[in-house]
């Protein structure tokens, strides 16, 4: 179970709920990094308990944490291999290649050799180059 979740109730038992709104954020973002869909859940029902204990801002970002649990437990994170974001180990394996692409000129990554817009800076390349 997640601490941060348990430390969560006890500050809300406690009448401590400032406290337990941002433990609970802390247990969701601990559950959404493990796409634990029971933890969110659980999530989400506590933070329902903090927004009908709570009043004003408090209130509202309860309401937010609410939100962003269920939209987090509809939509899981694509896992990722070691860390790694795919299309990112490629360019790391080819980078002097051919096939690598090519390089922009105004921040000196490599891009793919079709591309038209470079990804990381915006720098437009004229056709054919």
């Amino acid at each position: 179970m997640n601490t941060n979740l348990q430390a969560a109730r006890e500050a809300l038992e406690g009448a401590q709920v400032k406290r337990a709104l941002r433990l609970a954020w802390e247990a969701a973002l601990q559950s959404n990094s493990r796409n634990d869909r029971e933890g969110l859940d659980e999530v989400i029902g506590l933070a329902e308990a903090i927004r009908d204990r709570s009043q004003g801002r408090t209130r509202e970002e309860a309401s937010t944490l609410a939100a962003y649990c269920a939209g987090a437990r509809d939509n899981p994170r694509p896992r990722r291999l070691f860390g790694l974001q795919p299309d990112r180990f490629d360019d790391r394996t080819r980078r002097g290649s051919p096939e690598a692409g090519k390089v922009c000129p105004d921040c000196a990554e490599t891009v793919k050799r079709e591309a038209q817009i470079c990804r990381f800076c915006g720098h437009r390349f004229l056709p054919g180059s």
